[in-house]
This record gives structure tokens, C-alpha cells and sequence, in this order.
């Protein structure tokens, strides 16, 4: 039986990948018929996603780390844009993604963007999020220093 999707879901036969829409659209989207995963449908969106996930690497949301991401967003995205909403949605998909599948995701959605020319800032915002508490827990600079080994091995 084909598995239904909340949103939409995309299949690009040129390149392999999968493209879905919707916060709980991609739950579903790991599948072994695919050879990659994509989520996002721009890369702004998936640099949201990433800052998410690090600032939920010391198991928590901070109020100065939800900060520092929504200045961020100023800077990805046009100001027409409900940041609070656009926020609050990556959130919900960042809780709902399935965590054994996210080196797979960073490695096919860097790749896929092509992101290699932009690593130096995306690390840099990363560790601004990181600092934006105050102080650097280990489980932080842990996800920070794997996150860099995973992008740097797509290149």
C-alpha cells in the first residue's frame, strides 16, 4: 500500500531525491526506494532547521538561543515573512523528525545545496547560538564538532 503523506511529496527522478512539504510530511520520507532525503524546500529553510538542532543539542530551548535564531532569520529571510510562525513550525519538525536520521539528512541536504562555500558562516552562526546562553555545555560543543565532520565530508 503506498504510504500517504500530510502535505505533498515530490519525487525528482533526475536527481534521486525526495522533496516534502509539511511538518509532519517528512517523517515518513526515509524510504528505501530513495537514494537521498531533502525536506526543505530551499536552503534557508534547512539552515533554520540546523540552527534548531543546535540549539536543542544541551536538551533545551532557551529564550537567548530562540533569540539569537530569530536575528538570524533576519537575515535568511524577507521581511514579509511571520518569523514566530516560520519558527514555530521548524520546531514542531524538528521535534517530530526522527533523530537516527539526521546525519543522513545534513549529508543529502548539504549536497544537495551545494554548501560547501558557505560552511565558515554556517558554522559561525551555529556557535553564536551555541554562546547565546552564556556558557558551552559539552553536549554543544559535542554536536558542533560532529555536525562540522559531517559537512566537511560531503566535500
Amino acid at each position: 500500500m503506498p504510504r500517504r503523506y500530510r502535505k505533498s511529496a515530490h519525487f525528482y527522478p533526475n536527481t534521486n531525491s525526495i522533496f516534502c512539504s509539511g511538518y509532519k510530511a517528512f517523517h515518513y520520507l526515509c524510504d528505501s526506494t530513495f537514494d537521498t532525503m531533502i525536506i526543505h524546500a530551499t536552503f534557508e529553510d534547512f539552515l533554520l532547521f540546523l540552527y534548531v538542532h543546535m540549539s536543542r543539542s544541551d536538551s533545551n530551548y532557551d529564550p537567548k538561543e530562540m533569540a539569537v535564531i530569530q536575528e538570524k532569520m533576519n537575515g535568511l529571510y524577507p521581511s514579509k515573512v511571520d518569523f514566530d510562525k516560520k519558527l514555530y513550525l521548524t520546531l514542531r519538525e524538528y521535534k517530530d523528525f526522527d533523530k537516527t536520521k539526521l546525519t543522513e539528512l545534513f549529508v543529502d541536504t548539504v549536497t544537495h545545496f551545494k554548501a560547501g562555500k558557505d560552511k565558515e558562516k554556517i558554522f559561525s552562526d551555529l556557535a553564536d547560538i551555541v554562546k547565546a546562553d552564556g556558557y558551552v555545555q559539552t553536549s554543544e560543543t559535542n554536536a558542533l564538532e560532529s555536525l562540522k565532520k559531517t559537512i566537511d565530508s560531503c566535500f
